[in-house]
C-alpha cells in the first residue's frame, strides 16, 4: 500500500506515480487528477490524498476524512 497527499509542490511527481492511469486537467484554475479505477474513473483535487492499495486500485479521499484515520495509515505515506 502507498499513500500520496496531491500537491502543488508534488503534482509533477503525483503524475508519474499514477502514470497510465491518469491526466491531468484543471479544475476551478487548479491542478487535478482524473484517475482511471476498475470502478470508473474518480478526481483528485490539490491536498486529496490518492491510496494505490495491495492490488494496484487507486482510491482518493479529501484531506479532512483521510486525517480523520491517518493513525492507521502513517506508516504507508509516501514522502517527495
Amino acid at each position: 500500500m502507498e499513500i500520496m497527499q496531491f500537491n502543488n509542490d508534488n503534482k509533477d511527481r503525483v503524475y508519474n506515480w499514477v502514470r497510465c492511469t491518469t491526466s491531468p486537467i484543471h479544475i476551478d484554475g487548479e491542478p487535478a487528477l482524473k484517475i482511471l479505477t476498475r470502478r470508473g474513473v474518480i478526481t483528485a483535487r490539490l491536498s486529496d490524498y490518492i491510496i494505490k492499495d495491495w492490488n494496484g486500485e487507486y482510491s482518493v479521499y479529501s484531506e479532512e476524512v483521510f486525517m480523520e484515520s491517518y493513525n492507521r495509515y502513517e506508516q504507508y505515506i509516501k514522502e517527495f
